[in-house]
């Protein structure tokens, strides 16, 4: 499962789910509803239910607040789960840079050497999540002029999983895996 988060005109965001369940031989597609927990900025929450009726089925839902976080299947109501849901990423932003986000050594322990070219000033965010789309810090943001960068992140304090480095422009946006060893 892979959801989205977009901030829309007049105040208002767009949260995109999309539902993927494995498909093996011989098991066919298991029609079912699906509860969504809805986490805000603000602190609150709400609880969507929906009927996913098929494999890739997308669900939009818009609200008047920011959310940070969609927690799939939040009472653990479904039985037979395995599988994890991950913050997803627009894809109709793609990256135009000549050198693209880049990170080592991976998988790290300690810190991490992150590096970027930006082709041409601008207004810049990179931030950092973990697997279940969490915002875990915010490692660049602000208006810097065009040029190569490379800097040390500390990730001492991150536990040990999978992690996305998510770099935004105005134009553009790169996402980078990286891992953390135990």
């Amino acid at each position: 499962n892979v959801y989205e988060i977009k901030a829309g005109e007049n105040g208002k965001w767009s949260v995109f789910f999309t539902a993927k369940q494995e498909i093996q031989q011989f098991i066919p597609y298991f029609q079912m509803p699906l509860e969504l927990k809805i986490n805000f900025k603000d602190g609150s929450d709400t609880l969507v239910k929906v009927f996913n009726s098929f494999n890739g089925q997308i669900f939009a839902f818009e609200f008047n607040k920011e959310p940070s976080l969609v927690k799939f299947d939040p009472n653990n109501e479904i039985l037979l789960k395995d599988g994890t849901t991950l913050v997803g990423l627009d894809e109709t932003l793609t990256s135009k840079s000549g050198n693209p986000l880049t990170a080592s050594p991976v998988p790290f322990s300690d810190h991490f050497q992150l590096s970027y070219k930006l082709d041409k000033p601008a207004n810049i965010t990179i931030d950092l999540y973990n697997s279940t789309g969490v915002k875990m810090s915010s490692i660049v943001n602000g208006y810097l002029p065009a040029a190569g960068y490379s800097f040390q992140v500390k990730g001492e304090d991150l536990k040990a999983g999978i992690y996305f480095i998510v770099l935004r422009t105005p134009e553009y946006m790169e996402t980078l895996n990286i891992v953390k060893n135990p």
